[in-house]
Formats: C-alpha cells, sequence, structure tokens
C-alpha cells in the first residue's frame, strides 16, 4: 500500500517530473550533432561523441568574439 505524501511533495515531485520530460522533448526536438575526431597517425585515437544540438548556443557563448570572427570566414564553404 503505498503512504500519502503531503501535498507540497507531490508538488514538487510533479513539478520535477514535468521538468525533466520538457526538457527531453526539447532536445529530441533540436537533434543530435556528430562529433568525430580522428587522428591520422598510427594508433591514433579515434573520439566519437553524439551531443544534443540543443547545448551548441550555450557552448558558442563560451567561445571569445576574436576568435568566433577569425574562424567564422574559414567555415563558410561548409556552412548550409
Amino acid at each position: 500500500m503505498i503512504a500519502k505524501m503531503p501535498p507540497v511533495v507531490a508538488g514538487m515531485l510533479f513539478l520535477t517530473g514535468a521538468t525533466v520530460v520538457t526538457g527531453g522533448v526539447m532536445a529530441y526536438n533540436a537533434g543530435t550533432i556528430r562529433v568525430s575526431v580522428d587522428e591520422k597517425r598510427p594508433n591514433g585515437d579515434h573520439v566519437h561523441v553524439i551531443v544534443p544540438a540543443i547545448l551548441v548556443p550555450a557552448a558558442m557563448q563560451m567561445v571569445p568574439v576574436k576568435k568566433l570572427r577569425k574562424h567564422a570566414k574559414e567555415i563558410q564553404p561548409w556552412l548550409p
């Protein structure tokens, strides 16, 4: 038998669950990005990471503006 919990605890659990579900839906809708780094040398490391695309804007905020401007010109051919 499930014990009755106070309404405040039930409300907190509901809000926590709703927040997790909303975050999951947003991440799913944004899609994913696959980052692959393969070293071109004998016994080179191979790193493959799949990250939610929703993290890209947050990561871009951490890039210094000076560096972003410099490299923005270099990546133009690969942008959609």
